[in-house]
């Protein structure tokens, strides 16, 4: 549901100027979506058309349309999305104390899912726990990249057969990592957090751009290589701009905010400037690269010379 980013903006911008116009918008676009939650689970359809008003039923038969992504229906669910509008709506009541956007038409799914999340408090660190063991198992590997042996890089498993690829996405990881680390007491989650971010940052100053790609792909420190092989990657290298020890990357920015999430979040905790300093290398090349005279865009490719603005704003 695009509408989550955009009130989670007004929120933040509510807090840091305390302008109210801020705050009023971000309780219409709050009141507007609260007709999403009257599904048969009582969690938000995926898509929703605005225009729809409370008792409108017929996109329980039809759905509204697909955007031009592809993914598919109002009838589907992202776990990233309920948990963001969880997070959001929670703060939009506790700034306006309006019941309306608590307790409106069809908010009371919201609340019982709240007070699910209430009573499951006690095993929550347990679980959060078991989900970072399991991700250090099976989905965090060393690389293979020249003179950079120490980058830990996160990748995916299908049908239990690991992929190594990764995504910008999982750059959220060492902000997590590093937050739960210092709220569970588990110090060795912090070093991983570290490391991790040094391969998402990695990633941003490797490119001609100083931005980083969508996703890349790796060889872990495990994989055997044939001679023909490891000679494909030193042609990847020097043809393709691409550090010996990545396959290939797609190449596009999508003006994605993890990477500077976690770079700020590792500064707070540790107190180490020189995340400071990234984040502000980076911000440089948005401004550089990204900047037009009335929005940002991303770009098509980040490891060219001949940079070319994709003419969208996506986050």
């Amino acid at each position: 549901m695009p509408g989550m980013d955009i009130r989670g903006g007004l929120l933040s911008a509510y807090e840091l100027s305390k302008d109210l116009v801020f705050l009023e918008k971000a309780q219409e676009l709050g009141n507007a979506l609260l007709p999403s939650f009257d599904s048969p689970t009582g969690l938000p359809y995926n898509w929703w058309n605005l225009t729809w008003g409370i008792n409108k039923k017929s996109h329980e038969l039809s759905g509204p349309p697909c955007p031009s992504m592809g993914q598919c229906g109002s009838k589907t669910g992202i776990l990233a999305q309920l948990g963001t509008m969880q997070l959001e709506f929670m703060k939009l009541s506790q700034l306006t104390g309006d019941t309306n956007v608590s307790f409106g038409p069809l908010g009371d799914s919201f609340y019982e899912v709240r007070m699910h999340q209430y009573i499951s408090d006690l095993i929550l660190p347990r679980l959060d726990i078991e989900s970072v063991e399991s991700m250090r198992k099976y989905l965090i590997k060393e690389g293979k990249v020249r003179n950079r042996s120490e980058l830990l890089f996160l990748g995916e498993l299908f049908n239990d057969i690991f992929s190594g690829k990764m995504c910008h996405l999982a750059c959220f990881v060492p902000g997590m990592l590093a937050i739960g680390a210092k709220i569970l007491d588990r110090p060795e989650d912090l070093e991983i957090a570290i490391k991790l971010a040094e391969t998402c940052y990695w990633s941003y100053n490797v490119t001609l751009t100083g931005l980083g790609p969508e996703e890349f792909w790796f060889i872990t420190s495990t994989d055997e290589l044939s001679q023909s092989e490891i000679d494909w990657l030193e042609k990847q290298e020097e043809v393709n701009n691409l550090p010996n020890g990545l396959v290939r990357i797609s190449p596009t920015y999508l003006l994605r905010p993890e990477t500077l999430e976690s770079l700020f979040i590792l500064y707070r905790i540790t107190g180490d400037k020189k995340y400071q300093e990234r984040g502000w290398k980076i911000w440089q090349a948005i401004e550089k690269w990204c900047k037009m005279p009335t929005a940002y865009s991303g770009l098509k490719d980040v490891n060219t010379k001949q940079v070319e603005m994709n003419n969208i704003m996506e986050r």
